[in-house]
């Protein structure tokens, strides 16, 4: 494996955008207190270096989810639906609309690494987390997806893995 070296925001993009494959199959989702998780590693070859994956949503609101791409301890980029309301009970701001929270620089140099700031308006690059899903491999170059996700067609009856029915 390489050393991971991050010193300027386009490092940042590099890493989120180079070329990833997904190492083993990845487990199935598992649930915990309302929320369904899934995880797995993919590696980037030209990079010799293996970043992981995760994608979580509610099973009482689908469309609050969660995608995100780590590699050591920086999350580098995090593809949200809607949040739906804040802990006082108010929709406010990038809550409201698909967006992404993308590392920075100054997230670095300030401790916040696993906590990117910059926020991203992804509205009108996806509707749920099917759609998210195949946005958010594209965006972070992960490239061999067909063999463990279902992305390309999209169906208004589809019972997808992601839909949050449960049999």
């Amino acid at each position: 494996m390489s050393e991971l070296l991050i010193q300027s925001d386009a490092d940042i993009l590099s890493l989120i955008h180079c070329k990833k494959l997904i190492t083993k199959r990845p487990r199935q989702p598992s649930e915990k207190n309302r929320t369904v998780t899934r995880k797995f590693n993919v590696y980037a070859p030209d990079r010799e270096l293996e970043f992981s994956v995760f994608i979580a949503y509610s099973s009482r609101m689908p469309l609050d989810f969660s995608l995100g791409l780590m590699t050591s301890d920086f999350l580098l980029l995090r593809c949200n639906g809607f949040h739906g309301t804040t802990r006082d009970g108010f929709v406010r701001g990038h809550h409201a609309y698909p967006h992404g929270h993308l590392l920075t620089m100054d997230d670095i140099q300030n401790g916040r690494a696993k906590k990117p700031s910059k926020i991203l308006d992804y509205t009108g690059k996806y509707l749920d987390l099917h759609t998210a899903t195949g946005f958010f491999f594209s965006e972070c170059g992960i490239i061999d997806t067909e063999d463990y996700f279902n992305l390309n067609q999209l169906s208004m009856f589809d019972r997808g893995e992601y839909s949050g029915d449960h049999e």
